[in-house]
């Protein structure tokens, strides 16, 4: 939100009058409002990071479970080669 932006809210909403706004209180309105934003943007991205999260953690799983197939493969060829001499 730009400066001028605040200001015509503010003037509109009555809360304040043009001639009378201070610099200390446009300062903490503007801080204010990037706070938020700053809060609104972080909130996103520990969602996004949530979700990689669980996305990756999904495909350590499954990698996993396809490594115990393979040492099931590995064992079994042993056993029919064990049986074969």
């Amino acid at each position: 939100m730009s400066r001028k932006h605040l200001i015509d809210s503010l003037a509109e909403m009555g809360i304040l009058i043009l001639t009378g706004i201070t610099t200390d209180v446009l300062r903490l309105l503007y801080e204010t409002n990037i706070i938020d934003e700053q809060k609104k943007k972080k909130n996103k991205l520990t969602i996004a990071s949530a979700m990689t999260k669980a996305h990756h953690n999904q495909h350590a799983a499954s990698a996993d479970d396809s490594s115990d197939d393979d040492t099931h493969q590995i064992d079994d060829v042993n056993i029919n080669y064990n049986k074969m001499t």
